[in-house]
């Protein structure tokens, strides 16, 4: 937290990429009491943060913030690639990739492949993905272009992304929803 004081969290990959060559199990159980003393918190499914820590933006930061969000809003089921992020918002790709790790650390920008979507309408996705599915047991990759208005060069990779993120999983050319 000290190297980036406006990430909410760092995945465990990064803590053991941190720790370098501290084996495995020790480091496993190092975390396991450092949670289970309350020094650590867990944050979803692969993040920990320290309990004191509180993110904390720059003014810069927050600027690059609601530019990115905006221009991931505006492309809804069609996202702008990164360049056209660079060139609409006049901004450098390090501020533009930096704004989208932190947005994806907030919950608010949805990394599927290349792609970032916006997380507003990625929980909206999900939503009529999920009522969808419930009804008729799955969807396909077809449903869900159709569902969410866009087309297959970005409904394969969120679909995907989805799976991993354990939304949904593949069965056959379906997927179901998990849990």
């Amino acid at each position: 937290h000290e190297k980036d004081p406006a990430l909410t969290n760092l995945s465990v990959s990064a803590v053991r990429t941190a720790a370098g060559r501290l084996p495995t199990p020790v480091l496993d159980a190092a975390l396991a009491h450092l949670l289970a003393s309350g020094r650590l918190v867990q944050e979803g499914r692969d993040g920990v943060r320290l309990a004191t820590h509180a993110a904390s933006l720059s003014a810069s930061d927050q600027a690059d913030l609601a530019k990115v969000s905006a221009g991931l809003a505006a492309g809804a089921g069609q996202p702008p690639a990164v360049e056209d992020l660079e060139a609409d918002l006049g901004l450098t790709r390090p501020r533009v990739l930096r704004a989208l790790k932190l947005l994806i650390d907030q919950g608010k920008a949805f990394r599927a492949g290349e792609f970032y979507f916006d997380g507003a309408w990625v929980a909206d996705a999900k939503a009529r993905l999920a009522a969808h599915a419930k009804e008729h047991g799955g969807f396909t990759p077809g449903d869900a272009r159709g569902l969410l208005t866009t087309t297959r060069k970005w409904v394969i990779p969120l679909l995907e992304a989805l799976d991993k993120s354990g939304f949904s999983r593949r069965v056959g050319d379906k997927r179901v929803l998990r849990g």
